[in-house]
């Protein structure tokens, strides 16, 4: 698995782009939009989407700590990465294209 750092460097700066991620939002599809933010290019969308799925996940799994909970986060989170390049979402307006459609309240 890598670790966070590496997952963060292949992302650009790019302008913030608040998302309203939605209170009732399967957690399986929380997982996706995550997956899909790691790759928009905008690295505040992809934190906040990130902080969102962990959130969700310590609720889920109370027992564990703050470190297990990002360890297990982030693994979902490559898990769906390569759901969605299976799918042909792999380019940065792809990504984008799949959060406007698909991870709006």
């Amino acid at each position: 698995m890598k670790p966070i750092a590496v997952l963060l460097a292949g992302l650009i700066m790019a302008p913030a782009c608040a998302a309203a991620i939605p209170e009732k939002m399967d957690i399986t599809e929380m997982a996706n939009c995550t997956a899909a933010a790691m790759k928009s290019g905008d690295r505040a969308l992809w934190n906040e989407w990130l902080a969102g799925l962990k959130k969700r996940y310590a609720l889920v799994y109370p027992a564990k700590s703050a470190a297990e909970i990002e360890q297990y986060a982030i693994g979902r989170v490559q898990d769906k990465r390569k759901r969605l390049q299976g799918m042909g979402i792999d380019s940065t307006s792809a990504n984008r294209d799949y959060l406007a459609k698909n991870c709006k309240s």
